[in-house]
């Protein structure tokens, strides 16, 4: 019997002994040990607030940079155009017309996989900057309002790759930013042809980049409709007929298929961003003669009068060879 009490007390004892021990490592340790990490989770809330606030300021400070250096550089843009007397609003005009193009081959073309939309909006940020190779070309050859003569033509031929050195080194010095890359394919590319008749390089076909292919319409289309101090605009369908009738030889046929598509909305903004007509006295305009594109097999130069020369931008329109 005594021997039963005896170990009838010691599990007894053992038992408080138990729940004494439980009731503090529960109460001491786990419970501390609970407190430290309700102290570290919050620290790292805290933590991860402050970090992404300032990632949040970070990347503010560095899109308003990207702004001040895209400013910067479409400010080099229109001082170019500035320099040319003629110009008016075809920095504007031919950034929304490359900018419904892209939409239009977004939406049904071979090239649909090609415009995201981060590189439309790269796209229509760098069209502006085509002509920025200007800048170098004197303005007495910029603003001549006769035809210029075979050695002044090939000076402004030179803005092209003028312009994509500026871009190239700005890209440089910048970081590599996408529209710039974008911005130097244009400012070379932008009066190649098709059929490889084109300059700088006589690249053809889809040696071309694209981004280029899209500026070449946008950018003629618009010297088209533009009057100038040596010729008179075309309207909207005499211009129309011209660059289809340029499908698959100065133009990219499926970017002419894309024009085709929103020509009324090419025709709107040319009139809604029209220009104020530009005469310099005592200096006539000459005239422009009516064009049969059915019989016209390019677009050649009116005032340079080049053989078998493109349409340029304002340079260069339309006459019979």
């Amino acid at each position: 019997m005594l021997g039963q009490r005896l170990f009838q007390r010691w599990e007894l004892t053992f038992l408080i002994v138990k729940k004494i021990a439980n009731y503090f490592f529960y109460n001491i340790l786990v419970l501390k040990y609970n407190r430290y990490m309700t102290a570290a989770l919050i620290i790292c809330i805290l933590l991860f607030i402050i970090f992404y606030l300032v990632h949040l300021k970070e990347k503010d400070t560095h899109e308003k940079l990207q702004d001040t250096h895209h400013d910067s550089i479409l400010n080099l843009a229109y001082q170019a155009e500035f320099g040319d007397a003629e110009i008016g609003n075809h920095l504007d005009r031919t950034a929304l017309f490359v900018e419904m193009l892209a939409g239009e081959l977004q939406r049904s073309s071979p090239y649909a996989s090609q415009f995201t939309e981060p590189y439309i909006k790269d796209l229509v940020q760098s069209a502006p900057l085509h002509d920025v190779g200007k800048v170098g070309i004197p303005g007495a050859v910029l603003n001549k309002p006769g035809r210029l003569t075979n050695d002044e033509f090939e000076l402004m031929k030179g803005h092209s790759e003028l312009g994509a050195r500026i871009l190239r080194k700005t890209r440089a010095k910048q970081g590599g930013q996408a529209f710039l890359e974008i911005a130097e394919e244009i400012a070379v590319a932008h009066h190649e042809r098709w059929d490889g008749h084109g300059y700088p390089k006589g690249l053809a076909g889809e040696e071309i980049p694209l981004s280029a292919r899209l500026m070449a319409l946008a950018d003629v289309y618009d010297a088209l409709r533009s009057e100038l101090c040596y010729k008179q605009a075309y309207d909207h369908a005499e211009s129309v007929k011209i660059i289809k009738n340029q499908k698959g030889r100065q133009f990219d046929p499926y970017v002419v298929e894309a024009f085709l598509s929103c020509e009324k909305e090419f025709e709107r903004i040319s009139m809604e961003l029209a220009d104020q007509p530009t005469t310099i006295p005592n200096q006539p305009k000459e005239a422009s003669s009516s064009i049969d594109s059915s019989e016209s097999t390019e677009v050649p130069d009116i005032k340079a009068e080049q053989k078998n020369v493109s349409l340029d931008s304002k340079y260069t329109m339309c006459q019979s060879n």
